[in-house]
């Protein structure tokens, strides 16, 4: 999704630091999406790491690939064409110091017509990208996106964290909004 793709790399660019990695993962892009990453200035930095599908393997093979190939203690994920907020980073590094297996925040919902973005929206949502993963936790638990919804659609965030939370009652919950949705 090139619309919001600059505006992506542009906020994690500014607090990027040496931290945290970045796992970028192309799947297939037949926009620009590509050539905007490749152009962008986090594209050189030593921690930014690009990865490049040449076909589509979808969205479940993709994050599967980013949590065996980080290199950190923590994994979450973002979403193309949403935004990190100014605290994002920093956030989760702190969430990271608290050493639970999860922790959920919230997130800024905003809007695509360009109005003001004001509505904060409850990390209930059970999207993958609201949450931070102990990686130790996932691999010990073989929590893995799964393929099959490839075929279905949708449904892969649903049923990952369905089985993360009957993996852990070690949950941590905050009211952070640190996350931006489009």
């Amino acid at each position: 999704k090139e619309l919001y793709l600059k505006e992506l790399l542009d906020s994690l660019n500014k607090q990027l630091n040496n931290q945290c990695e970045i796992i970028f993962i192309d799947d297939g892009s037949t926009d620009k999406s590509v050539s905007i990453v490749k152009e962008h200035p986090i594209y050189k930095k030593e921690n930014f790491n690009f990865i490049e599908n040449k076909t589509s393997l979808w969205v479940s093979f993709c994050r599967n690939l980013g949590i065996t190939k980080a290199k950190g203690d923590y994994i979450t994920f973002m979403d193309s064409d949403d935004v990190a907020l100014d605290n994002y980073i920093e956030t989760l590094i702190k969430y990271s110091t608290l050493n639970h297996n999860v922790c959920v925040f919230d997130y800024l919902n905003i809007p695509v017509d360009g109005s003001s973005a004001d509505e904060i929206e409850k990390a209930d949502n059970p999207m993958c990208w609201l949450r931070l993963y102990k990686k130790q936790f996932l691999l010990e638990n073989n929590l893995f996106f799964l393929e099959k919804w490839k075929e279905i659609g949708f449904g892969e965030d649903y049923d990952f964290n369905d089985r993360v939370v009957a993996s852990t009652e070690d949950i941590y919950i905050t009211n952070d909004v640190i996350y931006g949705y489009h």
